[in-house]
């Protein structure tokens, strides 16, 4: 079975390295952390359209629940189970390529997939008020 290998949210595009652009505090980063957590749970368990619901307006606007659910699930399906992911870096930033200004927390995590090992997930959160929500999300091989 061929498996898509490369997944994006094309919410903007990642094209090019983010560069950290501010300093936030472990706080701010710890934050996000544990709500691009919480989201990718939903990702995870395949609730498609509940994460769609969680995300950020700019995801939102870029993408209808139902264009989300497909494409979700056409790239996490042929992955497989889940069997692990740790953080491997956090970046914050107040800008990003083709992203309106904001406050960002870039989460990099190495994640194990049965049918993709070793896979490199990058969830991009922006904050919201006094929350966290996901803005863009990507599953991809190693390099």
């Amino acid at each position: 079975m061929r498996i898509s290998l490369f997944f994006r949210l094309a919410v903007f595009l990642l094209l090019v390295p983010v560069s950290v652009q501010a300093q936030g505090t472990a706080a701010e980063e710890e934050a996000a952390q544990e709500a691009a957590a919480r989201w990718m749970a939903r990702v995870d368990s395949a609730d498609y359209a509940g994460s769609w619901a969680a995300a950020a307006p700019l995801f939102q606007q870029s993408v209808t629940k139902e264009q989300w659910a497909q494409a979700a699930g056409q790239a996490r399906g042929p992955l497989g189970e889940l069997k692990s992911r740790s953080l491997a870096q956090s970046q914050y930033t107040t800008s990003l390529p083709n992203a309106p200004e904001g406050v960002y927390v870039v989460l990099t995590y190495t994640s194990d997939y049965a049918q993709l090992p070793k896979a490199v997930e990058t969830v991009i959160m922006r904050q919201e008020g006094d929350s966290w929500k996901p803005v863009g999300y990507f599953v991809r091989p190693p390099q």
